[in-house]
């Protein structure tokens, strides 16, 4: 009983017309199951029996990009503070179920549950997608979308930076190899004549 030791109230205030209630404050995963009220008097005897199913809707999902991973980008879904266990998924713009890179599903402290779910967009991906975490108890959700052609266009501006860096990189090199052996040239040349006019 120590869990509930500052978190319970016996509310009396109706207990001459035989309604007791009991208030929890901080419900908590483990405070779920079977509570069992008995109303005794000196003529009176009569018990019932009520079920407390804990719900938790939890953060709205949080999107992020995570860089390049099979030719197309690593977009990661975090949602946390759910009970029971969520359900997770990736949608297109139509609302179509997209299959997901991977997924992880765990038990936090509390009892609480926190989901992982990664997708890779591809440039023929180019829509919105979204993250949808549903609470299958109430069948109510969070929903976070991310547009992929904006972020595709990014990547590819930093991908050209980076391909454009490269090549300016190599060209310089290229003209440096050149210089040098231009005067590699000149200074043979120049050497050869001196001796053929000491001759």
């Amino acid at each position: 009983m120590l869990d509930y030791q500052g978190r319970t109230e016996l509310l009396k205030d109706d207990i001459t017309n035989g309604s007791v209630s009991l208030r929890i404050r901080d419900i908590q995963p483990s405070d779920e199951g079977q509570y069992t009220f008995l109303f005794q008097s000196l003529t009176f005897f009569q018990g019932t029996s009520v079920l407390l199913q804990v719900e938790g809707l939890g953060s709205g999902p949080d999107i992020s990009v995570e860089g390049h991973q099979d030719g197309g980008i690593k977009v990661v879904c975090r949602s946390s503070r759910w009970y029971p266990q969520p359900e997770a998924q990736w949608r297109d713009l139509q609302g179509q179920f997209l299959p997901s890179a991977s997924e992880n599903i765990s038990r936090a402290a509390g009892g609480l549950f926190q989901t992982e779910i990664a997708i890779v967009i591809t440039e023929e991906s180019n829509q919105k997608v979204s993250c949808c975490v549903r609470n299958p108890r109430v069948n109510q959700e969070r929903e976070s979308a991310i547009y992929i052609a904006g972020i595709l266009l990014t990547e590819m501006e930093r991908e050209n930076e980076r391909l454009q860096s490269e090549l300016a990189k190599q060209k310089d090199l290229e003209i440096k190899i050149q210089i040098k052996a231009s005067k590699r040239i000149i200074i043979w040349r120049y050497t050869s004549l001196i001796k053929l006019e000491g001759c």
